[in-house]
């Protein structure tokens, strides 16, 4: 099960139908309910489903939604907690903003970052397989989450 972290003006559809083509299941978590445009609903917000209940995380991208994640303390403590607990973590295109915000490093193990959904799917699909990233264990301890 995979978390899409996103708010209004994210591009979740493309997201969403890369990851169900793996077999995956994603829910579209966003700081509130309601849609998100493009006929996209929001399955839960920040605070009622917690990032360590997902397999994995995946920021969408768009401009308006990496702004309003970006200054979204909950949304940051979301990526970090899923850091924190060796959790896939995935960013397209201006969701690599609150990665940056967060002060997650965005070339580490599990974590893929870019513009190109495909590049970005296949890794963050690789990395979610193994269920966790044990190399960045020690790593995570420092992350406040």
């Amino acid at each position: 099960m995979v978390a899409i972290l996103a708010a209004k003006g994210a591009d979740v559809a493309t997201i969403k139908k890369a990851l169900t083509a793996e077999g995956a299941h994603a829910k579209v978590v966003a700081p509130q309910l309601g849609p998100l445009g493009d006929g996209v609903e929001v399955d839960a917000t920040i605070l009622g489903l917690l990032s360590i209940i997902f397999d994995g995380v995946v920021v969408a991208g768009g401009a308006a939604s990496a702004k309003l994640l970006s200054e979204s303390g909950d949304a940051r403590h979301f990526v970090l907690e899923a850091f924190k607990h060796l959790k896939a973590i995935g960013a397209v295109s201006d969701g690599e903003d609150v990665l940056a915000v967060a002060h997650l490093p965005t070339d580490d193990e599990g974590v893929s970052v870019g513009s190109d959904l495909k590049k970005v799917m296949k890794a963050f699909i690789a990395a979610m397989s193994k269920h966790r990233v044990w190399t960045r264990a020690e790593k995570a301890e420092s992350v406040p989450a």
